[in-house]
């Protein structure tokens, strides 16, 4: 093989991924380049714009465009049995496999893209000198067995560190109702020189304001709401997890991949995800999918849980399994109250427990949640340089934007936004919980309590993806930690370009008062997110301490963005 806004959902091919046969590129079709870059951006990237363009009747100044990078060594495998290499430079390789079928042997990557978004293509960047091949596929999985084939991209040849984009037939527009999307890498050999660098979406952002959801599949949801038409909140959408996405909070957990998404548990044990909801968004209810390949056993128990990473932590919500039979099933529970997200007080992740039985799979889970557009419009003006001067005097952020908690929880990063900004400028906090950051190959994992993990053995690194949007600017990075060890744990905040190079533009070590602490760090230089050049990821260093003495509780980027406010904003923004 060496070779609902804008429009209705697009199905572009349907794939098993369930047999021991590989999945092959010619279910996709793949795109000619053109001769001549359109505008600035790559041939062929610039030709399934143009191609988009011209079967809606669209311009390109109608448009914005962006990109979502994951990089390789944020990949994590289907199967507890299959074991990955660091190469460097934010690439994975294979090194085990499970031995059952190569698709128990992919690596797989969490996607998380606006409703309404319309996907392009996509991009492999790897490193390849081996006879062998490997593919990126981004999929569709929609918790009750289907799976959508969107697009594949395989690198051919022996080129060294490349990368290959494959354009979609027809653009896939993302509706976060109907499915999860995820990355899943196949590789046909266990070799360093056969890696994984990282994905690259190309993709159209919503224009103006997104469709809300219809009742087609999401009618609990809807009944849930009493007042859908609120004023105060004018956007009501999901965010939506592959199981098999799910990682364990500990390495001692062991697991398996029951195909189509969903994987189950051969140990018990919890498993964890990262959720990025916007603050100061609610969320009135999540959904769990499962299923159950024989009937009336034990079953997967999902919690929506919230950390501060200095000790607390409350699930938010709870959802059992309701329905024993043989198939796929979801379940859906509302909030009593309407949980009100803050990222900068609170990390979110959603654990779920999965017992030590392989007759029933965890398949995924849906957030419902709403929020107001007048607080975060859809389309952010780009900074025009790198070089802009870094600010240090205080000023609050808008007050729309997040409650800001009492010093010195923040403190540092007030005192970094300068007092002379433009009143379109807004900052806002992404905040991930250490129990979502995976372990980096050899590494092993383990669960300290309330949200912190330490590593008990191999590589003393972790790391987890940070996705920020194209523009912003990164103003400071804040590590959480508990220390009661002579050695101080360090963050790295690490930006890759999937061809051998990185930068780590934000280092900063855990010190002091024994015990749960944090330590907030600049860039040296201004430091603006680039999605098309770079993809980030936070990296922590245990410093090889393996008794628990030192751990990561999170990290918590604080950021700003202009906003084009006269566009889609009110007069009065309250």
């Amino acid at each position: 093989m060496k070779q609902r806004y804008i429009f209705s959902l697009c199905i572009i091919a349907t794939i098993s991924l369930g047999g021991l046969s590989s999945p092959t590129p010619s279910s996709f079709a793949a795109q000619e380049p053109e001769a001549k870059p359109h505008v600035s951006l790559p041939s062929d990237e610039a030709l399934s714009l143009r191609q988009y363009e011209q079967q809606h009747g669209l311009s390109l100044s109608a448009l914005q465009y962006d990109y979502y990078w994951i990089a390789g060594n944020t990949f994590k495998p289907r199967n507890s049995a299959v074991t990955v290499g660091y190469r460097g430079a934010g690439c994975l390789y294979r090194t085990s496999s499970a031995g059952v079928s190569i698709d128990d042997d992919a690596l797989t990557a969490n996607v998380q893209l606006p409703t309404d978004a319309v996907i392009l293509g996509l991009r492999f960047y790897g490193y390849d000198t081996n006879a062998a091949d490997s593919q990126l596929q981004l999929n569709l999985y929609d918790g009750a067995g289907d799976i959508q084939g969107l697009v594949a991209s395989d690198i051919t040849g022996a080129p060294g560190f490349a990368s290959t984009y494959v354009g979609l037939s027809t653009p896939y527009t993302v509706t976060n109702s109907d499915g999860s999307l995820a990355l899943a890498w196949y590789s046909y050999a266990t070799d360093i020189d056969l890696s994984i660098c990282g994905g690259r979406i190309f993709y159209v952002k919503p224009r103006a304001t997104i469709s809300n959801p219809t009742a087609a599949n999401t009618s609990a949801e809807l009944t849930s709401v009493a007042d859908i038409s609120s004023p105060l909140y004018n956007t009501y959408t999901y965010k939506f997890y592959t199981g098999a996405n799910f990682q364990p909070r500990s390495t001692t957990s062991t697991y398996v991949y029951k195909s189509r998404g969903c994987i189950s548990g051969t140990s018990g044990g919890l498993y964890t995800i990262d959720v990025d909801v916007p603050t100061a968004a609610e969320v009135l209810g999540v959904r769990m999918y499962y299923r159950y390949l024989v009937a009336a056993t034990a079953g997967p128990t999902l919690y929506l849980t919230d950390y501060d990473a200095a000790g607390g932590f409350s699930d938010i919500q709870s959802i059992a399994v309701d329905d024993t039979t043989l198939g796929y099933h979801s379940r859906y529970i509302a909030m009593t109250t309407p949980y009100t997200v803050s990222q900068v007080a609170h990390a979110l992740v959603l654990n779920v427990s999965l017992p030590n039985n392989t007759d029933a799979a965890f398949c995924g889970a849906r957030i419902f949640y709403r929020y107001d557009e007048a607080v975060f419009p859809p389309i952010p003006v780009p900074r025009a340089s790198a070089a802009s001067v870094q600010p240090s005097v205080e000023r609050q952020p808008e007050a729309s934007t997040a409650a800001m908690p009492a010093a010195p929880a923040a403190l540092d990063e007030l005192q970094t936004v300068s007092a002379a900004q433009s009143v379109v400028t807004r900052y806002f906090y992404r905040f991930i919980a250490g129990s979502a950051f995976l372990p980096r190959a050899a590494s092993n994992v383990s669960y300290r309590s309330v949200g912190c993990s330490y590593v008990s053995g191999g590589l003393s690194i972790l790391n987890a993806a940070l996705h920020l949007p194209t523009g912003a600017q990164l103003i400071g990075m804040r590590m959480f930690y508990y220390d009661d060890s002579t050695s101080d744990s360090t963050m790295y905040i690490t930006d890759y370009n999937g061809s051998g190079d990185y930068n780590e533009f934000i280092i900063g070590s855990s010190s002091g008062t024994p015990g749960y602490g944090s330590v907030f760090v600049m860039p040296t230089a201004s430091y603006n997110v680039d999605n098309y050049n770079h993809s980030l990821v936070n990296v922590w260093s245990g410093a090889g301490d393996t008794s628990g003495n030192t751990a990561l509780c999170g990290m918590r980027a604080f950021y700003s963005l202009e906003f084009a406010y006269p566009l889609f904003l009110p007069t009065v923004i309250k």
